[in-house]
């Protein structure tokens, strides 16, 4: 049996006590100001409230970012394996999610295999690290370099692709 304060406690505060009692208060100026003065100190970049857009969640923020960027005809790549919504949320962008085997001996990215894959029609490249589902965190080094294969594919192609880092743990 659950403890008897917390059924007490939900009991208590199940009925709604005002129209936006169950609401998720999400993106509100306030916080968006508080966030952008935190990483304007802890970066040394100029962010301003407007370029900060708060979700009640990753997979939110993740589905924002895509739908933002993504339209028909644009590729997504993704790494396999992957976690499970990447495809669907690529799919339901409009995009064509793209599968890159990461080392599978390693778990690292096969940054040569991935330079390959971009195409004229690639939009973004999204990563998390650590990975999920392998653990693997991957080394500056590793990133610096991803870095300088997505923004050489950007001047190539001469159209933005984007890098998404799902950092959500």
């Amino acid at each position: 049996m659950p403890p008897l304060g917390f059924v007490y406690a939900l009991a208590k505060k199940i009925f709604p006590e005002h129209i936006q009692w169950y609401a998720y208060n999400t993106n509100e100026p306030a916080s968006r100001q508080v966030l952008a003065a935190s990483l304007r100190a802890w970066r040394g970049i100029e962010f301003r409230e407007e370029d900060v857009f708060l979700t009640n969640g990753a997979t939110a923020g993740l589905h924002v970012v895509l739908e933002t960027i993504v339209g028909p005809g644009d590729e997504v790549i993704f790494m396999s394996p992957p976690w499970l919504q990447y495809e669907s949320m690529i799919l339901l962008a409009g995009g064509t999610p793209v599968r890159e085997r990461i080392n599978l001996a390693t778990y690292d990215l096969d940054l040569d295999r991935l330079e390959r894959a971009i195409t004229p029609k690639t939009r973004a490249v999204i990563i998390n690290s650590p990975h999920n589902p392998t653990g693997k965190i991957y080394i500056p080094d590793t990133l610096r370099r991803l870095s300088g294969i997505v923004t050489a594919a950007s001047n190539r192609n001469g159209r933005t692709v984007y890098l998404i880092s799902d950092e959500s743990y």
